[in-house]
């Protein structure tokens, strides 16, 4: 079994029962707090991803993609992907109820 490290966690800024987590294993889960359960997941990215936050209005997610150095300097190589993603947030998934 593999463990991953969770990287980020991001509290939406209008919905505060949505939060979101980011982590080694290249995953974003949107979650939501009151219901214990997954909102929706976003498509696994090919390297870690370090960072992540909402704007302030909550409508755009954005994700730093790069080596996290979970795996010390041995797991880094000059090849590993870096990126910035951008994501628009579906407002009615995160929606207050």
């Amino acid at each position: 079994m593999e463990i991953f490290t969770v990287n980020a966690v991001s509290f939406h800024p209008i919905n505060e029962d949505v939060f979101a987590t980011a982590g080694s294993d290249g995953g974003v889960i949107f979650w939501s707090a009151s219901a214990r359960q997954r909102v929706y997941t976003l498509p696994r990215r090919d390297g870690a991803i370090s960072a992540a936050a909402f704007n302030s209005t909550g409508s755009i997610y954005a994700y730093a993609v790069g080596y996290d150095w979970s795996k010390g300097c041995n797991g880094h190589s000059p090849t590993y992907p870096r990126k910035l993603m951008l994501h628009s947030v579906d407002k009615n998934k995160v929606a207050r109820k």
